[in-house]
């Protein structure tokens, strides 16, 4: 009934040999097993859509009830598949590939990775189809998020390296997953790989000939970093002074910052988060430069006129042409206080030792934004603030105890240092302004 012209009944033949297979406690021969991949791996040809749905799930269900040999031999074929297969049916192969890629046991670790991993990246770096590129980026990321662990591969570390990197220049759908397999790929590189990647993005950044492409290489560090957690400490001494030099170059030209401009520093913000929550004594050399340009940018809106200066000359309002005004829409400014208020976020909630320096200088600052006039920053504002609040007030040891660092913490917290608490009593008063 797999093979009937009735659609419904072949998506119901497909459901009804999934659940007998699961069910019975009966193992299926190899020629068994043959003609049920061939059956299946044909519906993902199918004309419906339906039907071809229902194949990827019902092939997840019962991979684990194959040998190795006839894994090997279904994984491989889609891999192909996804290279040489028909373009309409091109996603329906890597879907049903990553799904198979996720229910395989841990011991078909190195089956999966010697049968998938040359394919992949003979997509990526000789195809010249961007649609074949992005769905073997696509499966790549799930192969090395799943079994990236297993070194059976690392011969391959620089190529596969070179040919993510090579993505970073092409249209925007694939760079985006080129980034997200570059961040996977970090994680499970060696030492010197990454050091290696890290220098080259750098590079790229320093080089790069517009906003695109800068805020591309960028991202792909901030990525990097989130993903390698504290390994990425190590490189702060050449991340950190370029990207806060980049910052403070987009941002001081003021009213004349593009939007490009406002995408690339809240970029390298986002990294400076993720370096705040990963490794915050590595970041504490450029503490001081960092705590400048976020009190600077918490702020920073160029568009936005005080009443004052807006009420100098009401006859000049009144003729004033309002196409001429600039619209809120346009005005993407609010992304970087945004991304500067969750770095200062981060460090008040990973970096509580510094919080005798930070509430004096972020309190009042962060109460004056309280009159945020974007709504989704004046979130990010109150969140900032309660943040600070509670490190001020809670025990230090409470605090650790809350994000279950110190067990003996639990059931103790009485007579625990609260080194700011006066002067948050002290902001009070301005609190309720």
């Amino acid at each position: 009934d797999m093979d009937n012209w009735d659609k419904d009944k072949r998506f119901m033949a497909a459901s009804d040999l999934t659940q007998h297979i699961n069910t019975s406690n009966r193992p299926l021969d190899v020629n068994q097993q043959q003609r049920i991949c061939t059956a299946f791996l044909k519906q993902l040809e199918d004309q419906s859509v339906d039907v071809q749905g229902n194949a990827v799930k019902c092939l997840a269900k019962i991979v684990g009830k194959f040998q190795e040999q006839q894994i090997g031999e279904v994984i491989k074929k889609l891999s192909e598949l996804i290279l040489t297969g028909k373009p309409e049916v091109r996603d329906i192969y890597a879907t049903c590939l990553k799904g198979l890629l996720q229910e395989l046991p841990a011991n078909c670790s190195t089956l999966a990775c010697s049968n998938v991993l040359s394919f992949m990246l003979k997509g990526i770096s000789s195809v010249p189809s961007p649609e074949v590129k992005e769905e073997c980026a696509d499966v790549l990321h799930d192969l090395l998020k799943r079994f990236g662990d297993n070194k059976v591969w690392w011969c391959d570390q620089e190529s596969m390296t070179n040919a993510l990197l090579n993505l970073l220049s092409q249209k925007p759908s694939l760079r985006k997953k080129a980034s997200a397999c570059i961040g996977v790929l970090a994680a499970v590189v060696s030492d010197r790989h990454l050091d290696s990647l890290v220098q080259v993005l750098l590079r790229d950044v320093r080089t790069a000939q517009g906003q695109v492409e800068r805020q591309t290489y960028i991202q792909c560090i901030g990525i990097v970093g989130r993903s390698v957690g504290a390994r990425i400490g190590g490189h702060l001494s050449d991340i950190a002074p370029l990207f806060l030099q980049i910052c403070k170059q987009a941002t001081d030209s003021g009213e004349n910052a593009s939007d490009g401009e406002h995408e690339v520093v809240e970029n390298c913000l986002n990294a400076f988060e993720s370096f705040a929550s990963r490794c915050p004594a590595e970041i504490n050399p450029f503490m001081d430069d960092l705590l400048a340009l976020l009190l600077k940018l918490i702020a920073y809106d160029p568009n936005f006129y005080a009443d004052d200066d807006a009420n100098m000359d009401e006859e000049f309002d009144a003729e004033f042409d309002d196409d001429m005004v600039e619209s809120d829409d346009d005005d993407t400014s609010w992304k970087v206080r945004r991304a500067a208020l969750r770095v200062v976020a981060a460090l008040i909630k990973h970096v509580p030792e510094k919080m005798q320096r930070l509430f004096p200088t972020f309190a009042t600052p962060l109460i004056d934004r309280f009159r945020e006039r974007e709504e989704n920053v004046k979130l990010d504002v109150f969140l900032a603030f309660q943040d600070m609040v509670q490190v001020s007030v809670l025990p230090r040891e409470s605090l650790r105890a809350r994000d279950g660092t110190s067990e003996e913490a639990r059931g103790n917290t009485v007579g625990c240092e609260r080194p700011v608490i006066s002067s948050f009593y002290e902001q009070i008063p301005f609190c309720i302004e």
